[in-house]
């Protein structure tokens, strides 16, 4: 990943996109279909594009639009690498520890 210059997940349907969350992870800007999923890690025009999920005109132009602009790749990049911060094990952990926490003080 960390050769190319743009991830793309063209899925229908999608859970939670773990290719996406590498990407991110990577700092690569992204180009998604519009299923759940995609469009909760992405935010259209923030850290990727988000586009139909038919749209291959669309894909194409994001795909191009990305490639051919430096400053939009940098831009993509710090902003997956920030919202990525909140999919890290120690942070999904700690949320972890303290729904535990509730619950087992809850149930005593």
């Amino acid at each position: 990943m960390t050769i190319a210059d743009v991830s793309v997940s063209s899925l229908r349907q999608e859970g939670l996109p773990v290719n996406v969350m590498e990407a991110m992870a990577t700092g690569l800007p992204l180009v998604v279909t519009d299923c759940r999923g995609n469009r909760d890690l992405v935010r259209n025009g923030e850290n990727g594009f988000v586009v139909g999920i038919n749209d291959v005109d669309s894909f194409s132009d994001a795909v191009e639009k990305i490639f051919k602009s430096k400053d939009l790749r940098i831009r993509f990049r710090k902003r997956n690498l920030e919202i990525i911060g909140k999919y890290s094990l120690e942070k999904v952990k700690q949320e972890m520890k303290e729904i535990y926490g509730e619950v087992m003080n809850y149930i005593v």
